[in-house]
């Protein structure tokens, strides 16, 4: 069933991913602790460096930004690694009842899955490729500045990390997280749009069936009536335990996301009406070129959550 899920059009981008993490489908904790552990790192000394710029509050709200996604990032992955039994069930049943459709003679049907499928992966293939073309920005950025800045800021205590060798150790270090970070994100948003669409699909097909089922009941005997709607009640109620089981796992999650998030963006916003307000120099600019791409992908990351609410 692990192949079969692998192999899922539909779950591929992101289950692969998680494989390779050893998040899901994968029992190799060497590898996941050896990809998780230093941005387990880089967490904590953000937040140390975010405590030390409390008083720049431009600095401070920009750092902000980063340290909550590498949270973020962290959180959901610790939240799947802790249902993953339920996120991989979640998942062979969406399989299952993708493999049904597949083999169905109904040709709506599978019009209607082909599209959901190509939507599902194209969606994922954006997200990881935006993801992982704003950290590779993030990553470039300190090498055209005058002075040293880590690509996340970062701090120790008691210690300069802008001072060779540290400086250079901490930004090969932080090298890998491009890929490490796209991977532990993208993959979460990715899928609960790929199961949002997968339900609606489902749901889509079953109105199909039942309007075929009112348009044909006068050639069809009782008996056939009946079996046809058996089919469809039980149909139904896979649907109804598959849409359960996918609210248990992401809803309080999307809300806490979206309310973290709401608050970030809200921040960033303020920041630049003050810079713009107060300061008319070098370090306004700066601020600006660096608060406006973070201010657009917020907007884009809000934009998946409300596209998600309004799939469900």
């Amino acid at each position: 069933m692990v192949t079969a899920v692998v192999d899922n059009p539909m779950l591929s981008v992101n289950v692969k991913l998680w494989q390779f993490l050893s998040v899901l489908f994968a029992r190799d904790w060497r590898r996941c602790v050896a990809l998780v552990a230093p941005v387990c790192l880089m967490n904590a000394m953000q937040f140390v460096y975010l405590y030390q710029q409390w008083g720049d509050l431009s600095t401070f709200i920009l750092n902000t930004f980063f340290a909550v996604s590498v949270f973020n990032a962290l959180l959901r992955t610790c939240l799947i690694i802790k249902n993953r039994d339920k996120f991989e069930a979640l998942m062979e049943e969406l399989v299952t009842l993708y493999d049904d459709i597949q083999d169905s003679d109904d040709d709506y049907a599978k019009s209607v899955l082909a599209a959901a499928t190509k939507s599902a992966r194209n969606i994922s293939i954006f997200n990881l490729s935006a993801s992982f073309s704003d950290l590779i920005v993030a990553m470039a950025y300190p090498l055209f500045q005058q002075q040293r800045v880590h690509p996340f800021g970062v701090a120790l205590p008691g210690i300069d990390v802008t001072r060779s060798p540290l400086y250079e150790l901490i930004y090969i270090g932080q090298l890998s997280f491009p890929f490490t970070l796209s991977s532990m994100y993208m993959p979460y948003v990715s899928s609960f749009a790929t199961f949002s669409m997968f339900g609606k699909a489902a749901l889509q097909i079953l109105q199909n069936n039942l309007r075929n089922l009112c348009d044909n009941m006068k050639s069809k005997t009782e008996e056939e009536l009946f079996e046809i709607l058996r089919k469809n009640i039980a149909y139904h109620a896979r649907i109804a335990r598959y849409v359960s089981d996918f609210n248990e796992l992401v809803t309080y999650m999307v809300l806490i996301e979206f309310l973290l998030f709401s608050c970030v963006i809200c921040s960033l916003l303020f920041c630049i009406n003050i810079t713009t307000s107060t300061n008319r120099n070098g370090s306004a600019k700066y601020t600006h070129k660096r608060l406006c791409p973070k201010c657009t992908t917020m907007y884009i990351s809000l934009s998946s959550l409300i596209f998600f609410f309004a799939l469900r």
